[in-house]
């Protein structure tokens, strides 16, 4: 059964505070295949909040251009294709999404430095 996650980014707001913003919504079994649809766009850092839940799923991540396989499609053939490559850092858990915006760099930094 597929699920929906929510993919977002991290920037700095007019104010000088960091804000979320929901960069689109994807689907997969499991949210590594939503980070690794992610990943394929040039994406570094993955933050998904799965729906329903109250977990945000981080992950870094990376493209390798790879080239088109000989039983692939005709339309693809001479092509490179970008694979996204996805590495798991852990699982962020909130009360509501407004309340950890705020203290995302330092949970980000914790897990990320382990």
């Amino acid at each position: 059964m597929k699920r929906n996650f929510f993919g977002y980014g991290i920037r700095e707001g007019p104010n000088g505070e960091l804000e979320a913003y929901q960069d689109g919504k994807f689907t997969g079994v499991r949210p590594r295949n939503a980070a690794t649809k992610i990943a394929s766009r040039g994406k570094k850092l993955i933050l998904l909040r799965e729906s329903r839940t109250n977990k945000i799923h981080v992950y870094t991540g990376s493209t390798k251009t790879i080239p088109a396989p000989d039983g692939a499609p005709v339309w693809t053939a001479g092509k490179l294709l970008k694979r996204g490559l996805v590495k798991k850092v852990g699982v962020l858990h909130f009360k509501t999404f407004d309340d950890i915006i705020p203290q995302l760099p330092a949970k980000l930094e914790a897990i990320m430095g382990e």
